[in-house]
């Protein structure tokens, strides 16, 4: 991947930028705590008795709730079955090829499913603030309705890392699995086998902050 700055061609992969980005995450990753958040997730449907599940009282103190377990689960496009995540978008914000075409020779609006003949009329159908969610394996559109009734289906989560408030809002805000839990954050990372540096969302980060190489904000 590349980026381009006054006519100038950065690899966001760059060795400048490896610098960059492992800097970040000194200042925001603290630690790696994949047994022990494995070992209290597991825990947290556990109870002693009957009595104790009827009053919520858990079998270990444990941090985490079953709100918490959904936040490891990712809503699944009905479309291609990916559960790779979905873009919080508005209508206005949609691209024109984002609008479905039907067999029929017309065009929807993503939001109450009504077709007519010509695009502009689709895209002045319905608010043009409303939200949609777009799928980002296949680019289906789904209204706020029919996104919320997607199947969700749990993310394979390879390593839990402590990180900071602030890193933790940033990664959950590019759809990332991230945990909240008494001021803390966790964040669920979904692949293993290489430097923390080379996950793209680590990569993205550094980018909206414009910390890169030849970015106004450049660490030096």
């Amino acid at each position: 991947m590349s980026y381009s700055i006054n006519g100038v061609k950065y690899s966001e992969f760059s060795a400048g930028n490896q610098r960059i980005v492992d800097k970040l995450l000194d200042r925001e990753v603290y630690c790696c705590m994949t047994a022990e958040m494995e070992y209290m997730l597991s825990k947290v449907c556990d109870y002693r008795n009957e009595d104790d599940w009827k009053s919520g009282n858990s079998f270990v103190e444990n941090p985490f709730t079953e709100d918490d377990i959904w936040d490891t689960y990712r809503r699944q496009c009905s479309k291609c079955e990916s559960n790779i995540g979905f873009t919080k978008m508005r209508l206005s914000e949609l691209k024109d090829e984002d609008f479905p075409f039907t067999e029929e020779n017309t065009y929807e609006c993503p939001i109450c499913g009504r077709e007519y003949t010509e695009l502009s009329e689709a895209r002045e159908c319905c608010p043009p603030n409303t939200t949609v969610y777009k799928c980002q394996e296949c680019g289906a559109i789904f209204s706020e309705d029919d996104y919320l009734f997607l199947t969700p289906t749990p993310i394979t989560i390879y390593e839990w890392w402590a990180v900071s408030k602030w890193f933790g809002e940033k990664l959950k805000e590019l759809g990332c699995v991230v945990i909240d839990s008494y001021g803390k954050a966790y964040w669920g990372r979904e692949s293993t086998g290489q430097a923390l540096s080379l996950d793209g969302c680590i990569i993205k980060v550094a980018y909206d902050m414009k910390i890169l190489e030849g970015m106004e904000n450049e660490w030096k």
